[in-house]
C-alpha cells in the first residue's frame, strides 16, 4: 500500500471546498454581495441565457417581434374602425410601426454586443439588469404609444376630423380602463378588510374623484391608484373605515408607497404628480452568471 504524503488529505479537502465554492458563486444573488468586505473584486459574465432572462423574462427576441407584429395589426385595425383610414394611411402607419420594430431590434443588438460574453464589475450588476429589464415592457405595454415613430406619424397622418374621432376614442378607453382599475382596488380592499356595500360605494366614489389614470397603462395600474389613495389626507379617507379595516388598508398603502421608485422610474404616475424627492431606481435582484 502506498503511503500518503504529509498534508495530502488536507490538500484534497481544500480542493473539494474550493470546487464547491466555485460551483456556488455563479448562483448567488446580488443581495448576497451587499457587504463590501465580501469578494470586493468579484466580476461576472452575462451569457446569452442570462441576457434573455433579464431582457425578456426568459422569452426570446423572436417572441417579442411576434408581439410587435400582432399589436401593430390590432392597432391599425382599431384606428380604421374609429377613423376610417384610407389605404395610403394604413400603409404609412404600417411602415412607421415597422420602424419602431427595427429600432427595438437595433437596441437589443446593441445591448447584446455591450454585455453578452464580456466581463463586468460586480458593482455594475444592478445597473445592467435594470437597463436590460426595459425590454420586458415590450411584452407589457404598447410599444406604439407616446414617443414611438408610430405615434409621431399618426399625428401627421390623420385628417382633422379623424384626429377628433381618435382623441374621443382614446379618452373613452382611458376612462374605461381607469374605472376598471378603481373597481379592482375596491374589490381587493373589500376582500382583505371586509367592506359593507355603503363602504364600497363611498370608497369607489372617493377614488374616482381624487385619483387619476396612470400616465401610461401597464401591469402596475392597480398600484398607481393605490399609491395615490395612500397620498390622500387621512381626514378624507380614514373616516370611511373602522379601526381594523384602516389597519389592513394602511398595510396595503405601505406596500404601494414602497413601489414609488418603480412607478416614478417607469413614468407610470399621472402627469403633474409631485413626489417629495426623486427616488432612486430600485436595485434589481439578479443571478450572476
Amino acid at each position: 500500500m502506498s503511503r500518503s504524503s504529509p498534508g495530502s488529505g488536507a490538500f484534497r479537502v481544500a480542493a473539494t471546498v474550493l470546487a464547491a465554492v466555485a460551483a456556488w458563486l455563479p448562483a448567488r444573488s446580488i443581495a448576497d454581495f451587499d457587504d463590501p468586505q465580501v469578494l470586493p473584486e468579484t466580476r461576472f459574465t452575462i451569457n446569452e441565457g442570462t441576457f434573455n432572462q433579464w431582457a425578456f423574462g426568459g422569452r426570446s427576441v423572436e417572441l417579442a417581434r411576434q408581439r410587435f407584429d400582432t399589436l401593430l395589426t390590432v392597432k391599425i385595425e382599431d384606428l380604421d374602425r374609429t377613423c376610417k383610414l384610407s389605404d395610403a394611411q394604413k400603409r404609412k402607419l404600417h411602415l412607421a410601426g415597422r420602424g419602431d420594430m427595427k429600432r427595438f431590434d437595433d437596441q437589443v443588438d446593441e445591448a447584446r454586443r455591450k454585455y453578452v460574453n464580456l466581463s463586468h464589475e460586480r458593482s455594475k450588476l444592478a445597473q445592467i439588469s435594470t437597463e436590460l429589464s426595459r425590454f420586458q415592457r415590450s411584452f407589457e405595454e404598447d410599444p406604439f404609444d407616446v414617443g414611438s415613430i408610430f405615434a409621431k406619424t399618426l399625428k401627421t397622418t390623420l385628417t382633422e376630423a379623424q384626429a377628433v374621432a381618435h382623441d374621443n376614442s382614446v379618452r373613452e378607453k382611458v376612462q374605461y380602463r381607469f374605472r376598471s382599475t378603481v373597481d379592482l382596488v375596491v374589490a381587493m380592499v373589500d376582500r382583505s378588510a371586509g367592506l359593507s356595500n355603503e363602504q364600497r360605494g363611498a370608497f369607489r366614489k372617493l377614488l374616482l374623484e381624487e385619483t387619476k389614470p396612470p400616465r401610461r397603462f401597464g401591469t402596475l395600474d392597480y398600484h398607481v391608484v393605490l399609491w395615490q389613495a395612500a397620498k390622500l389626507p387621512e381626514a378624507k379617507i380614514k373616516p370611511l373605515f373602522d379601526d381594523g379595516q384602516w389597519r389592513t388598508l394602511s398595510r396595503q398603502f405601505q406596500q404601494a408607497l414602497r413601489l414609488e421608485p418603480t412607478l416614478v422610474a417607469g413614468g407610470y404616475l399621472p402627469a403633474g404628480t409631485v413626489v417629495s424627492e426623486p427616488p432612486p431606481v430600485p436595485p434589481a435582484r439578479a443571478v450572476v452568471q
